[in-house]
């Protein structure tokens, strides 16, 4: 009706511009009909007659330029509108259960050297690498405490070296470009590795045990527990907190052996996505170039596979002032301010990156705009900010709001306190029950709020990180955040953190993150090591009970 009401104004100011340049005519006409006016009286009233007509033209244009702007916003929010129906998709098995749901998303774990997540056959990606007498020394599964693969490791290469393994590793055959390790985890791993410039050393590779040579980068496990989850988001693989990447020359390849100091390549997120055909959800670089966001764009679009959703999000929480691209876009707001002498803050700065962003993918994705999501993601507990933004970036170019939707305990500081073992299963179920308590009080209203700002917008309401938030500090211990983990209390309170999502108009729920042990940073991980059973894991059941999801198949591995 909006829509019509508007047309209905266009055909009426135009009838007027028509009837104003008629009077016009008609008026120059009675002027000069039947006189005898000079030359000069004539060209005067000729051009009093041009006049009207150019201002019937311009009433007329304006109008034109104004029925062109409903049109494309019309257009806009439709377009919008059709992502909406798209999202939230499960996929099925011959059997008819759910899979992969559309409406569950995880976020990957930091790629590190004391990773136990397992995530790569060869894993020499993420060993830390010094120099030692000579020699380079690699270090792998460092502080695990044995919570990594057992079993034979295969080393192999091209070219010459000296290869000597230590830790828990002892050599069982040694041939020119073949190491075979007996590998009993305990402490962790190391490699040496000895070569002169001119011995051609490449493609050094040491491999968990049965991947040796496997096509794909990804240890079976890994990929097998990921499948559940519909949308992966890569923030952590792109080291996008505190990134200052801004040319695409720069970034990381996979020819960087270590994707750990680096980040992850654009080319193995692809290559994950892929082989789950999932969709995936990507973090732009705070300072990252127009060109750096079109490269991107464009190898994801070469590459990715045809059935996959891209959920583009500009950096990450530029609201937390503990990140340097919330200090960026401070600064940059700063400096545009006194350059223009206008008014320019800081959600100015962060809504115009953000268009920024969503106008090259745009270009990028011309043919394909129904599979890019453009989301802005806002503060969970501070609807105004995302209003604000949702408002600055414009509606019909945007596709969905994000927030968190965590629960945990009150943020505390102060060095970790001692307390006994008797003490930590009650102390942990109190903490609990506490993050309960705040969940319902205060996350869940806070919820619907951002809630009301997507359905005013007529976007999608998702969350870019979920889950518990309990984290150690002041009067909680760390073994006390550990313990809440495997309570059957957090089972329950997954499941009423994802229903106060959902109630809020929730379309995805993403949680934070996949596999980590319990640290005195928090428990982020949803498991603690890659083949920790499931019974012990209730916030992964949770999220798979939840939405239905059948568990993933078993993959026979070590340790036992």
């Amino acid at each position: 009706m909006k829509r019509l009401r508007k047309y209905q104004k266009w055909i009426v100011i135009n009838f007027v511009a028509m009837g104003v340049l008629m009077a016009a005519v008609a008026f120059v006409w009675g002027q000069n009909s039947g006189t005898n006016q000079s030359d000069e009286e004539w060209i005067s009233n000729l051009r009093k007659m041009q006049e009207i007509q150019q201002q019937a033209e311009a009433v007329k244009k304006a109008e034109g330029e104004d029925k062109k702007f409903v049109d494309e916003s019309y257009a806009k929010e439709q377009a919008v509108l059709a992502k909406l129906q798209t999202l939230g998709q499960d996929k099925r098995d011959a059997m008819g259960r759910v899979i992969t749901s559309g409406k569950l998303a995880m976020n990957m774990s930091p790629v590190s050297f004391w990773g136990t997540d397992w995530a790569w056959a060869n894993i020499l990606t993420t060993a830390k690498w010094t120099d030692d007498r000579g020699w380079r020394k690699g270090e792998m599964f460092v502080d695990t405490k044995g919570k990594y693969p057992e079993g034979q490791y295969v080393c192999t290469w091209e070219g010459m070296a000296e290869i000597r393994f230590g830790g828990d590793g002892t050599i069982l055959s040694y041939e020119p470009g073949r190491v075979v390790v007996d590998v009993q985890p305990q402490r962790g791993l190391t490699i040496w590795v000895r070569s002169q410039p001119n011995d051609g050393l490449k493609n050094l590779k040491l491999w968990l045990p049965g991947t040796e040579g496997q096509a794909s980068p990804f240890y079976p496990l890994f990929v097998e527990r990921l499948r559940p989850f519909g949308t992966i988001r890569f923030m952590n693989w792109q080291l996008t907190n505190n990134n200052k990447e801004v040319s695409w020359r720069n970034r990381p390849t996979i020819e960087n052996q270590n994707q750990d100091g680096r980040g992850v390549a654009l080319e193995n997120m692809i290559a994950l996505a892929n082989e789950l055909k999932s969709d995936a959800w990507f973090c732009m670089p705070a300072m990252a170039d127009d060109d750096y966001v079109r490269q991107f764009a464009m190898m994801v679009k070469k590459d990715l596979h045809p059935d996959a959703k891209i959920y583009v999000e500009y950096s990450n929480e530029i609201w937390n002032g503990v990140f340097q691209q919330h200090r960026y876009i401070m600064d940059q707001a700063k400096k545009k301010a006194a350059i223009k002498g206008v008014k320019w803050d800081w959600l100015d700065e962060w809504s115009w990156e953000m268009s920024r962003v969503f106008k090259i993918w745009d270009e990028v994705w011309v043919d394909e705009p129904e599979r890019i999501v453009r989301v802005i993601a806002g503060q969970e507990v501070n609807a105004w900010i995302t209003e604000q933004l949702c408002v600055k970036v414009g509606k019909g170019n945007f596709d969905a709001i994000a927030t968190t939707a965590y629960f945990g305990n009150k943020h505390e500081g102060g060095a970790l306190p001692k307390v006994s073992e008797q003490q930590v299963l009650p102390l942990a179920r109190g903490l609990v029950a506490e993050g309960v308590k705040i969940l319902v009080n205060e996350r869940g209203e806070a919820r619907m709020k951002q809630g009301a700002v997507a359905k005013k917008f007529g976007v999608a309401y998702l969350t870019y990180e979920g889950g518990q938030h309990f984290t150690p500090g002041g009067k909680t211990a760390t073994a006390v955040v550990a313990t809440a983990q495997v309570l059957p209390e957090m089972y329950e309170a997954y499941l009423l953190n994802m229903r106060l999502t959902e109630k809020a108009g929730g379309q995805m729920f993403n949680a934070f993150d996949y596999c980590e042990p319990a640290t005195n940073f928090g428990a982020w991980g949803h498991i603690s090591y890659q083949n920790e059973p499931l019974e012990q894991a209730p916030k992964y059941r949770a999220l798979l009970d939840y939405y239905n999801v059948k568990y993933p198949e078993a993959v026979d591995v070590t340790p036992k």
